[in-house]
């Protein structure tokens, strides 16, 4: 009989993906049964041909939304200790309990249920080990260690990963005057998730809950952060596992083909353009002549900064692709939560002006398909991971626009050390500016496409993903496999 292993991801797409990913890879070996909150079931199928799936309820009386005020609905709010503890003691009458559970590190209800069973736990951090590290090593620090304006290094990682007092506030998100007073253990609206920072210096949460922890699996491929996987490996007092990158094999092969995401992840929400007629504008298109700007789902730029986006691709004269999200844009000094969506701040004639040379995609896109076209040739991305990973894998120059949290660190990784992209705008000290204009956005477009170096360095950085997986990963797995067998004899 297989060993029974549990996956618990944290809500969020970006979250999911790496977990759905990692439980294919698993599943070759062990019996694998992924559990999610009901507000992402419908993001999944009701079975998958190699692992199970099981849904997490709240309880009747849990209020299936925030209040009005809220941005997003924020499944953290809702009890899945009780749930989960009912599914671990069915599990445990049954023929098959499980072993190991797999908790992603922002999901902290879900440690104490386990120890009740006497399942050990490893944590899963969905991120890159460059994100991981930074804010590991940051954890040592305090403010008084930082000098405004100075860059500092930190002890272990390379040279170029420096860090300034403005990194340190990304460790825990701001709180916005119009959402009420700031609720503990919880981010302000417009960037979900839980504050990382606990307690004095710093200390990441994910790093506490490694004391309860037997190891720490992390979505990042030594190939790309192996200075990055070494420090953590080194300084973490348990296993370190990469596993990554964790994004479907079929997209991992470099080889110039084009993928279809409707072949590998299913569609969530509604969109004004099919994947065939992307496709088809895509094919009309020069090789390596289109910008793609996508901000993810859950965050993005301010009002303001849309609108100057908007007038940057109109005066840019180059082919794109725009990926417009009706809820991701964060409130600016002029943009409070009551502001008019996205697409009337772009308003003004602009859809018309554009288009032919312009494809802008309300609502779902597939980013899979976009990548890895060839005449895609560069990427404006806020850097969370999954996109970040996917741009990497394809060869995609970046130019990095972070918002939030390991968006800014993930940026260090693009910038400073793999070489394979710009960031948007930075001041003298290397800290993002404040409200972008749209004379930046176009020096920054114009930057990345002019930049040979770049672009040579990011077909090289894919070249060793042509045939899938890297041969790091399969040792990875082998040590995986060996430790797993030591702890459920």
């Amino acid at each position: 009989m297989s060993t029974h292993i549990l996956v618990i991801p944290f809500h969020g797409h970006g979250h999911l993906f790496p977990s759905i990913e990692l439980c294919k890879r698993l599943s070759s070996s062990y019996k694998i049964t992924l559990i999610v909150p009901s507000s992402l079931s419908s993001s999944l199928p009701d079975h998958h041909p190699l692992f199970q799936i099981s849904t997490l309820t709240p309880p009747s009386s849990q209020p299936e939304s925030d209040p009005p005020n809220n941005h997003h609905h924020d499944p953290r709010r809702q009890d899945l200790a009780q749930p989960f503890t009912d599914l671990l003691t069915t599990l445990f009458n049954g023929s098959d309990p499980p072993k190991c559970a797999i908790i992603d590190v922002m999901v902290h209800w879900a440690h104490q249920p386990c120890k009740k069973f006497n399942i050990p736990t490893m944590s899963f951090y969905t991120s890159s080990a460059c994100t991981a590290s930074i804010e590991f090593a940051m954890g040592k620090l305090s403010p008084e260690n930082l000098t405004p304006g100075e860059p500092l290094l930190l002890p272990g990682l390379p040279d170029h990963i420096c860090v300034t007092q403005t990194d340190l506030t990304h460790l825990t998100p701001p709180h916005h005057p119009n959402s009420g007073p700031p609720k503990p253990g919880f981010g302000p609206p417009f960037r979900p998730g839980p504050p990382i920072s606990t307690g004095p210096g710093n200390r990441p949460a994910w790093v506490s809950h490694l004391e309860i922890s037997i190891a720490l699996m992390i979505n990042a491929c030594p190939d790309l952060e192996r200075p990055f996987v070494e420090y953590l490996s080194k300084e973490i007092d348990k296993p370190v596992f990469s596993m990554g990158p964790l994004l479907p094999e079929q997209f991992s092969r470099s080889d110039g083909s084009v993928v279809h995401d409707r072949d590998l992840r299913s569609k969530r929400d509604q969109t004004n353009y099919s994947e065939d007629e992307i496709n088809q504008w895509l094919d009309s298109k020069p090789r390596g002549s289109v910008i793609f700007v996508s901000f993810g789902s859950e965050v993005g730029p301010t009002f303001d900064e849309l609108a100057e986006l908007a007038i940057a691709l109109d005066e840019c004269n180059r082919p794109f692709i725009w990926v417009m999200q009706s809820d991701s844009s964060r409130p600016g000094p002029h943009g409070p939560f009551s502001s008019p969506s996205n697409m009337e701040v772009v308003s003004n004639g602009f859809v018309e002006r554009v288009k032919g040379r312009g494809l802008i995609i309300r609502g779902w896109a597939p980013q899979l398909l976009i990548l890895s076209h060839r005449s895609t040739g560069g990427f404006v991305s806020h850097g969370g991971w999954n996109s970040t990973l996917e741009a990497i894998l394809r060869g995609v120059p970046l130019l990095m626009w972070p918002i939030c949290r390991d968006q800014h660190y993930n940026a260090k990784l693009i910038v400073d050390h793999l070489k394979v992209g710009l960031m948007i705008k930075v001041d003298a000290h290397g800290n993002q500016i404040e409200q972008l204009k749209k004379g930046d956005i176009l020096i920054g477009i114009e930057k990345l496409i002019a930049n040979e170096d770049i672009r040579k360095q990011a077909v090289s950085l894919a070249s060793p993903f042509e045939h899938g997986l890297s041969s790091s990963y399969m040792a990875t797995l082998d040590a995986l496999n060996d430790f797993l067998s030591q702890i459920v004899e």
